[in-house]
């Protein structure tokens, strides 16, 4: 167990070691002359990828202030992804702020991200359906799932935990051994 631990620290710190100079790098080429020439699309494209930079950064190093400009990053760039012109895109940048949300939510003793990602997890559904795209609405039940948990744990019902277990029932409609048996 303490092996484990130990190289996922190393792992961590690996990860960091790289993100950050790609994410001061990302800053740079966004505040510079270049992306004067750049479309508004291209421009939100890369927000996207530095918000995810910035998610997996703070995930793999405790950084929460690496999540929070990512959450307020992808709380951004729905305004230029919106549901009516890019629904599918709206609803990956809907699951990806519920993940940075989940992750804040998971380091504080308040409910207040977990409550958000939740609600985000519920947006993307709207049209990350099971007919759509069947992997991936399985994800973001599971992922939904885990926020549900991690509510329940702090509440004092169960009505949290329940939707937890159906949401995570869901995810294995489609997540089936014989589909994806890693997962």
């Amino acid at each position: 167990m303490t092996q484990s631990v130990a190289f996922n620290a190393e792992e961590g710190h690996f990860v960091a070691d790289r993100l950050r100079p790609f994410i001061e790098r990302v800053r740079h080429l966004l505040e510079g002359d270049a992306a004067q020439n750049w479309t508004s699309s291209d421009i939100a494209r890369i927000k996207l990828i530095l918000g995810d930079a910035l998610a997996t950064l703070g995930d793999q190093t405790g950084d929460n202030n690496s999540l929070s400009e990512a959450v307020d990053l992808y709380r951004g760039e729905l305004t230029n992804f919106t549901r009516q012109q890019s629904p599918s895109d709206w609803a990956a940048i809907q699951n990806n702020l519920g993940n940075a949300l989940g992750m804040l939510g998971e380091r504080e003793s308040g409910t207040g991200d977990l409550q958000q990602a939740v609600a985000a997890y519920q947006a993307a559904l709207l049209e990350c359906t099971r007919e759509r795209v069947p992997l991936d609405w399985a994800m973001t039940q599971n992922n939904l799932g885990n926020a549900l948990e991690s509510l329940g744990e702090r509440g004092s019902g169960t009505g949290d935990l329940q939707q937890a277990v159906a949401a995570y029932q869901a995810a294995l409609l489609e997540r089936t051994r014989e589909r994806v048996p890693l997962k």
